[in-house]
């Protein structure tokens, strides 16, 4: 074997040497020119809208450590529903910074806004990404986590989020997302909120389950809720709420949904007088709902409340005279003596005042009505208002179990030649969605 010489032996050690110590660098240098020359931004956006779907632009990508990425300027794109080559944005972020722990995925964003046509295609939206990320074997979990939020669903719904964290466990039968955050309302309170989204594959069609509930703090304002209906339309601006509210639904069938919980400083007059011309009802409303059911109706087409049952309690008020006739002439309301009107032009417009009123109610599935007096062991069994000098009850709870037609009868004239009692006034298109009920509306949440 031949031997190398001692000046041979110091160049190849010398050599060696060289290679150890610029190796590292020029592999380095050679990194930094890749990641930022022109091309790469480019070829990250492309990678990214592949993963998700979606078109994406940045302005900037950074390796400031191993494992660890920033995206400066992150805005998604998406297709327009009603034009293919016209793109909206759905979403974007000042900075989001990504970093790996094995099979977890950390993000960490800052001005971070989402945005919607309307609730449906925010669902829409969610429901497809969590298809794909269910689909996507690199990760086991991600956590996202974000100061602030801002969620704009378009026709005026605008949500300001703050301390937003959330956790996506990746399963191919059932994704999931659990966030936290807490909703920024006018006063500057920000209340602390929770969300659960699962989507169910492990059926013959999957299946969406989102679970909205307050945790902790003030009630929130009932704006909360305008995503399903105009609160300010329906009870009132300044109403609050506090409770869970759990939508469900199979493929792309109809919405179905619950809530149990609590309506603060209902505005009665919003709630009936102001659609319900006939009649008058003032003051301010506590609505205990135990249970309340959303889903098709069993007769008719359509969907509507399916049954609900809860507490109302209410004072100090009003109520007109021909509404608290109609209460005991179709709902079987008995009343004081004294109470007992006629019906002439003159009592049926007079305003009768309350101090209490107080009633439990449960309209159930078939469309019978059971209802009770709320106002404690104080006054009578069974008393539902009470005078405003608190001494002598005004009605009392029908003794008999009413039903759902006397309801409709009770709320609005209807049009005595129709044998399901559809309201004649549009303006009560409302009573549809009473059970039994058969309304055009067909989707809990806005068909935006």
């Amino acid at each position: 074997m031949r031997t190398l010489s001692r000046p041979h032996r110091q160049v190849l050690f010398t050599l060696g040497m060289i290679v150890a110590t610029m190796g590292p660098t020029a592999f380095v240098a050679f990194t930094a020119w890749q990641v930022n020359r022109p091309g790469h931004r480019h070829e990250v956006e492309a990678e990214l809208g592949r993963q998700l779907g979606l078109k994406v632009t940045l302005e900037g990508v950074r390796y400031p450590r191993p494992g660890t990425i920033v995206y400066t300027g992150a805005v998604l794109w998406q297709r327009e529903p009603r034009r293919e080559k016209q793109l909206v944005e759905v979403a974007r972020a000042d900075s989001l910074k990504l970093s790996r722990e094995g099979r977890r995925l950390v993000l960490r964003a800052e001005g971070l806004a989402l945005a919607a046509e309307g609730p449906r295609h925010a669902m829409d939206q969610v429901g497809e990404l969590l298809s794909r990320a269910a689909a996507d074997e690199a990760w086991d979990h991600v956590a996202v986590s974000a100061d602030s939020c801002a969620i704009d669903l378009g026709d005026g719904l605008h949500y300001d989020l703050r301390d937003l964290a959330a956790s996506f466990r990746i399963d191919a039968g059932a994704p999931t997302v659990e966030a936290s955050y807490r909703v920024v309302t006018p006063s500057g309170s920000a209340n602390r909120c929770e969300l659960v989204l699962v989507r169910d594959r492990r059926g013959n069609e999957p299946e969406t389950i989102l679970t909205l509930r307050t945790a902790e703090g003030l009630p929130l304002p009932a704006s909360v809720l305008d995503s399903f209906f105009s609160s300010a339309d329906w009870i009132g601006t300044e109403a609050q709420m506090l409770g869970e509210l759990r939508l469900a639904r199979i493929g792309a069938g109809d919405w179905r949904a619950s809530f149990s919980g609590e309506l603060i400083d209902v505005d009665l007059a919003t709630l009936v007088s102001g659609r319900v011309s006939e009649h008058r009802l003032d003051g301010l409303a506590h609505l205990v709902i135990d249970e309340a059911e959303w889903g098709p109706q069993p007769v008719g087409p359509g969907s509507g409340w399916r049954s609900v049952s809860g507490e109302l309690r209410a004072g100090p008020g009003a109520i007109s005279s021909g509404l608290l006739q109609a209460l005991q002439t179709e709902m079987r309301f008995p009343l004081a003596e004294r109470f007992q009107l006629r019906q002439t032009s003159t009592s049926f417009d007079q305003s009768i005042p309350f101090r209490d009123l107080g009633v439990r109610f449960a309209i159930d599935s078939d469309g019978s009505v059971h209802l009770a007096g709320a106002l404690g062991d104080t006054f009578e069994p069974g008393a539902v208002m009470i005078e405003p000098d608190g001494l002598e009850p005004i009605a009392y709870a029908p003794a008999s179990q009413a039903d759902v037609f006397g309801l409709r009868r009770t709320l609005g004239p209807v049009d005595p030649g129709n044998a399901v009692l559809v309201p004649a006034d549009p303006a009560l298109k409302f009573i549809d969605y009473l059970p039994q009920g058969g309304g055009d509306q067909s989707e809990v949440i806005r068909a935006n």
